[in-house]
């Protein structure tokens, strides 16, 4: 479904080259550009995209061009979040999964956490703290389990969002709290226009920019994702209690799809805990 302009086409090839050291041109030059859409629940997705281990060599050689976002400390309001997610734990063990550079882990710590910070890139990791544990092989997770889980802005990166959903699933008990947060397609699409200066409008790269998000979320398509990858979402009325700005945007959501928050708290059900736990073992 997506076209582009030659000029927010070459607009997006100079900003890969910055970026990426030119990974994203060959790639656009050899990959098919086309978009799914899925007619039910809105979620957009690339079906040709760049091998797992292409794109990680594509990461490991991405440079922050945000000199803003090249501190070595978290801003408040990482570190308030976490102090909010806390409420939400059973306890203190907190994995960041695809942890980046690692900002949010020292969030976590600052907020009380035990961390435990997985990011499977070892180059991409910037933060060196005797405070948290830093694991880049998913194998030394193994037998694990922590009370919050997070996952901020990663599913719109992985090939297959369900297959890290399963996996991440060995890592539950009964009682674990799993963050998902991924972009809002329809807030960022809203005004119909946004199509128009894909993948690149000179400011920043699209939302569905190739091939930095093979994935774009509604809320309904990452409630489905979630609910088939055995999760159930948090009762309503528990988050009411401890996040009811939450609450009311996933209701106004129901009215105007925008507010609809692309972020959702959640856990296992007990049959996928069990398997899970087997399954890890076996």
């Amino acid at each position: 479904m997506a076209g582009s302009s030659p000029e927010a086409l070459k607009r997006y090839r100079e900003y890969s080259n910055d970026k990426y050291g030119g990974y994203i041109d060959e790639w656009v030059d050899a990959i098919r550009l086309c978009i799914y859409r899925c007619g039910h629940c809105g979620h957009h997705w690339y079906p040709d995209v760049p091998s797992a281990e292409e794109l990680g060599s594509m990461y490991a050689n991405a440079r922050n061009l945000r000199t803003s976002e090249k501190r070595r400390e978290p801003p408040a309001h990482m570190v308030e979040r976490l102090r909010f997610l806390k409420r939400m734990a059973p306890g203190a063990r907190f994995l960041d999964y695809g942890s980046g550079a690692g900002l949010w882990s020292l969030a976590a710590v600052q907020a009380g956490f035990e961390v435990t910070s997985f990011e499977p890139h070892a180059t991409r990791v910037k933060v060196a703290d005797a405070a948290l544990e830093m694991v880049t092989e998913r194998g030394d997770l193994a037998g694990r389990t922590f009370h919050l889980i997070m996952l901020e802005q990663v599913l719109e990166h992985v090939p297959d969002p369900y297959t890290v959903l399963r996996d991440i699933a060995a890592l539950c008990d009964s009682r674990t709290v799993l963050v998902l947060r991924v972009p809002n397609l329809e807030r960022e699409c809203r005004k119909g226009s946004c199509w128009k200066v894909w993948p690149y409008d000179g400011v920043r790269a699209h939302v569905m920019a190739p091939f930095e998000h093979l994935h774009g979320f509604t809320r309904r398509s990452l409630v489905a994702l979630s609910q088939r990858a055995g999760y159930s979402l948090l009762p309503a009325h528990e988050l009411a209690f401890k996040h009811i700005v939450h609450v009311l945007r996933c209701l106004a959501g129901r009215f105007a799809p925008w507010l609809a928050p692309t972020e959702v708290y959640l856990r296992l059900g007990g049959n996928d805990v069990r398997t899970a736990r087997n399954s890890e073992q076996g």
